[in-house]
């Protein structure tokens, strides 16, 4: 007789065997049940979210903050761009410069804060057209009534409408005249500029299109000079201003000497004033003329304007520095669908577009895509006839363009 023991390792072997068995006939027959369903709805989902990968997108936004303290238009705004980006735009398509670390742009100043978007991507910006009022050379730049002329690099003269008020302009560091061998020029649609590096010290000055200016900035090097002297003959002028201590008629003076950052000389018509970063040592003297000198010490950066004026001082006085103020916020970014990658799909074949959105070849598919007035996209390889059962979907994106402007876009799915 066979013990108990015996039958019941029999009787677990054949409950193991069965056990196996129904597990293949499950996997055989049952698991294709417990696939992905290509149910119109299912199909519909997958479709839609492998379609958004494809066409979403992303454009990185900087706020730029400017300030200021008076309201003119077609400014030139000067400001520090600290970011190592070579290809980019504003978000309005505004022409620019970028040269050495400085951004240059015109634009309206308003008493309150302006906000402007510098914005990048994955694609290439190109510089719109630009049509101002200005003429440049290696030698000179005309704009607006005002012409200032070079002599490799350094300025020369000034004229302001076709009055000649600066001549012989001289720059001397520490008592030596500035070394003008090593003199570049650039050139833009919107600017001339004009520079001397020489002893570790740069000297870049600019005349912006639509300003009657010269922008100058003076960029120190590790060694930095004890003292620069500026020195220029002026005439056509009667009256003078830097405070109310020290203004006047000139004829009433032989020589004066004070201590300030800006100074105007001005007729009935017209004037120039020297408007500087900091407070300086300024020396005037008159006879039937101007001789100016001015001497600052260098122990830092250094920046000053010749502007040209109508009227009398008061027309300039809002341009003392820092007549504006910029800063930068942090960097956001814009994510939405991109037209140009739904138009990509245009060069697909229908059985690569299957592919990339992971659609089966056996079933058909049209993609349509709208704004708000109307369909700007559409993809599809037949039409439904009368018998197909056509599953739909539509559904909201927002479209977003190569300079982060949204607008509301909708995407329709049709699956049979």
């Amino acid at each position: 007789m066979k013990s108990k023991k015996a039958l019941s390792q029999v009787d677990w072997a054949i409950s193991l065997g069965i056990f196996i068995l129904y597990l293949a006939w499950f996997f055989i027959l049952i698991k294709p049940q417990f696939e992905v369903s290509e149910t119109p709805v299912n199909l519909l989902e997958i479709t839609k979210e492998n379609l958004l990968t494809q066409l979403k997108w992303s454009v990185e936004k900087r706020p730029l903050f400017v300030f200021s303290n008076m309201t003119s238009n077609n400014e030139g705004i000067i400001v520090g761009f600290p970011y190592e980006l070579t290809d980019f735009a504003f978000s309005d398509q505004k022409y620019f410069t970028l040269d050495e670390g400085r951004l240059f742009f015109l634009d309206k100043l308003t008493e309150k804060t302006r906000l402007f978007w510098i914005i990048n991507s994955s694609k290439s910006y190109a510089l719109p057209t630009a049509t101002k009022e200005i003429t440049t050379s290696k030698s000179y730049t005309t704009t607006k009534d005002f012409r200032a002329d070079f002599d490799s690099g350094l300025l020369n003269e000034i004229n302001y409408k076709n009055k000649t008020m600066l001549t012989n302009f001289e720059i001397y560091i520490n008592d030596v005249p500035l070394d003008t061998l090593n003199s570049s020029f650039i050139k833009s649609s919107i600017l001339g500029g004009y520079k001397i590096n020489t002893n570790n010290i740069k000297q870049k000055c600019y005349v912006l299109a639509e300003n009657t200016k010269l922008y100058c900035f003076i960029d120190l090097g590790k060694e930095q000079p004890h003292d620069m002297t500026i020195k220029a003959d002026l005439s056509g002028f009667t009256n003078y201003y830097a405070n109310n201590l020290y203004a006047g008629s000139l004829s009433d003076l032989t020589c004066e000497n004070f201590t300030e950052d800006y100074i105007d000389f001005y007729n009935g018509d017209e004037g120039l004033s020297f408007i500087f970063d900091k407070n300086i040592n300024i020396t005037i003297c008159y006879n039937d003329g101007v001789k100016l000198n001015t001497v600052v010490d260098l122990d830092k950066n250094f920046s000053y304007m010749i502007v040209a004026h109508n009227g009398s001082y008061i027309n300039s006085l809002n341009y003392k520095m820092p007549y504006y103020a910029h800063d930068w916020g942090i960097k956001q970014k814009v994510t939405g669908i991109d037209f140009d990658k739904m138009e990509e799909l245009r060069n697909l074949s229908y059985f690569e577009l299957k592919q990339l959105l992971g659609y089966p070849n056996a079933r058909e598919l049209i993609i349509v895509m709208s704004n708000s007035t109307e369909k700007i996209f559409r993809y599809n390889e037949s039409e439904p006839r009368l018998q197909d059962n056509v599953f739909a979907q539509t559904f909201e994106e927002e479209c977003l363009d190569d300079y982060s402007n949204k607008n509301k876009c909708e995407i329709n799915l049709q699956t049979w």
